[in-house]
């Protein structure tokens, strides 16, 4: 099996606007990890199409409605994460 760099490490996202399933291509580690995960909690949801190459990498057919697009944080939300990170770093941490 042939390592890919980070640059070769790609995920692609199939569907036609008529279509209910999608078609998710990854040879990326993380996404094919995260997809695996899902086709094992979901085997009714989540479909796997196993491909046999030297480069790892797979196919996956995911219902449309599961595929999110999110919009960026508010500088309000923003500055609410930074100040409760800063909170959690200052807080000692209590171990029972």
């Amino acid at each position: 099996m042939k390592n890919l760099t980070r640059e070769e490490q790609e995920t692609t996202i199939n569907w036609g606007k008529a279509e209910d399933i999608a078609s998710v291509y990854s040879s990326d580690p993380v996404v094919m990890r995260k997809l695996d995960k899902l086709t094992k909690a979901y085997p009714d949801i989540y479909k796997i199409e196993q491909n046999k190459t030297a480069f790892n990498e797979r196919t996956y057919h995911v219902p449309v409605k599961y595929i999110r697009f999110g919009k960026p944080k508010s500088k309000a939300q923003l500055e609410a994460l930074a100040k409760a990170r800063v909170l959690a770093q200052k807080s000692p941490v209590v171990q029972g």
